[in-house]
């Protein structure tokens, strides 16, 4: 796997941030944005469950990966994915929503304050409101600065005339002009475990965040609950991996801790995303249940993993 040139970074972790779809739309530390990235985690009527998929850049759209898994199973590509639409699109304001359109002027994504409204090719539509304000990770990186912010809205909607709920998290990329996240050193090599969740608790209130584990300072933790901040920092203070012994292997447990806060991600035996060619060998996706320790009772978690399963076993 190529080695970035500078792989030495620092991680400036802040939860509860104010961001505003017009922020988002700007520069962020003199930093353009780079593109948008949605993903979501639903769950049908029927039993199904949902991953919704996709990457706006400024200018143009790529096609969209949504992932669809019986009750108890694994994710496939739903075959809708062939009808999404892919291609130039038009970003930015329009009357007083932000978001990106067809130049048709089809709304896909489509952000006004603290709503959503995301569609698909005539098969999906979904829409809510943010659980609480955004997380986001700035990081020092001599060849290649980033600004990441996610935001996690709770959503309601139809796919294939089925309703479904669950949440979306949508993430701004800002960086260096004509770059982004695809390829980058923090995908090439950095990386090793990104965690994205939304925890409901029985109480009432929501929980949301990131984790990160990786190399070279390229680590962080930031949870925000209920719109205060709760853990931020770019040191971790411990990371572990659990990875399955059967092939292609698949991460069923990460552990990190840091600023005072542990948590633990585990996974069913089911919810793997298919290994894609256009990643790196060793990269996979899978969808589990988050907790951190000492919190009250979680009525329902929405977590994600996404690492990369060699690396996790370099650093066990």
């Amino acid at each position: 796997m190529r080695q970035p040139q500078s792989a030495q970074c620092r991680v400036d972790a802040t939860p509860a941030i104010d961001a505003r779809p017009e922020q988002l739309f700007a520069p962020i530390n003199d930093l353009p944005l780079s593109m948008v990235y949605t993903i979501g985690i639903l769950d049908a009527e029927d039993g199904s469950s949902w991953f919704p998929v996709r990457g706006f850049f400024t200018d143009v759209t790529r096609s969209a990966r949504p992932m669809v898994a019986p009750p108890g199973g694994d994710y496939t590509l739903a075959p809708e994915a062939a009808d999404c639409y892919s291609g130039p699109v038009e970003s930015g304001r329009r009357d007083a929503s932000w978001g990106f359109r067809q130049p048709d002027g089809t709304s896909l994504l489509t952000l006004n304050g603290s709503d959503v409204e995301l569609t698909e090719g005539g098969f999906l539509a979904i829409g809510g409101d943010a659980v609480g304000p955004a997380c986001r990770l700035s990081v020092d990186h001599r060849d290649h600065p980033l600004v990441y912010t996610s935001r996690a809205f709770r959503v309601r909607g139809r796919i294939r005339d089925c309703a479904v709920d669950g949440v979306l998290f949508v993430d701004a990329i800002h960086t260096l002009p004509g770059r982004s996240l695809f390829p980058s050193p923090y995908v090439e090599s950095l990386q090793v475990a990104w965690c994205s969740f939304a925890n409901e608790f029985v109480d009432g209130s929501w929980e949301s965040g990131l984790l990160l584990a990786g190399r070279d300072g390229y680590s962080a933790l930031c949870v925000q609950h209920d719109g205060q901040p709760l853990a931020a920092t770019g040191r971790l203070d411990s990371a572990a991996y659990d990875v399955e012994a059967t092939e292609p292997g698949f991460p069923r447990r990460v552990t990190v801790s840091g600023a005072g806060q542990s948590f633990d991600w585990r996974a069913p035996d089911a919810g793997r995303w298919p290994v894609m060619s256009h990643y790196a060998p060793d990269h996979r996706m899978r969808r589990g249940t988050l907790q951190r320790m000492g919190a009250g009772p979680v009525r329902r978690s929405l977590a994600l993993v996404e690492g990369y399963v060699d690396r996790m076993a370099e650093h066990p």
